[in-house]
C-alpha cells in the first residue's frame, strides 16, 4: 500500500511541476500576434487592453506596432502604448516617445516622459527640447549599450 501511495504522490508532484512550468512560460507566438492584431481593432477598449498586455509580456516584436499605436486617435490607447513601450524597454521607442511629448494632452505627455525615464535612466520631464538635445548627443553610445 505504501509503494502505491508514493507512486501517486510522485505523479501528483510531477503534474504540479509541469503545470507550474506551463504557467510560467512565455505566451506562444500566435498569442502575441493576436494581441498585436488587436491593436488595430475598431473597439478602442480592445486596443487599449492589447497595448497593456503587450507591455506586461515585454516581447520585442510588439515595439513597432506599439509605436504605431502612439498615433491612435483615442487618448487611452496612446497612453497604454506609451506605458507599454517603457515596460518593454527598447531603444527603438525613444524617438517616437520624444515625439509624443508634443501631444496636447497631459496624460500622453506624462506617460511618454515616464517611459523615456525607464528606457534611458534620464529625467528631463516633459521637456521635448531637452530630450532631443540629450538624444542627439548620446544616441550612438546609448544604442551600443542596449
Amino acid at each position: 500500500m505504501i509503494p502505491k501511495y508514493k507512486f501517486f504522490l510522485l505523479i501528483f508532484i510531477l503534474f504540479i511541476f509541469i503545470f507550474c512550468f506551463y504557467l510560467s512560460s512565455s505566451p506562444q507566438d500566435d498569442e502575441i500576434n493576436k494581441l498585436i492584431q488587436k491593436l488595430r481593432d475598431e473597439d478602442p477598449n480592445i486596443r487599449k487592453n492589447a497595448a497593456k498586455l503587450l507591455g506586461e509580456i515585454k516581447d520585442q516584436r510588439a515595439v513597432e506596432p506599439l509605436i504605431a499605436a502612439l498615433q491612435d486617435e483615442e487618448l487611452f490607447v496612446q497612453q497604454s502604448a506609451a506605458v507599454a513601450l517603457g515596460e518593454i524597454d527598447d531603444a527603438r521607442a525613444v524617438e517616437p516617445l520624444i515625439d509624443a511629448l508634443k501631444d496636447e494632452r497631459y496624460v500622453v505627455r506624462y506617460s511618454a516622459s515616464e517611459s523615456l525615464k525607464k528606457i534611458t535612466g534620464k529625467d528631463f520631464g516633459q521637456d521635448q527640447e531637452k530630450w532631443w538635445k540629450w538624444w542627439k548627443q548620446n544616441k550612438e553610445t546609448f544604442l551600443k549599450k542596449k
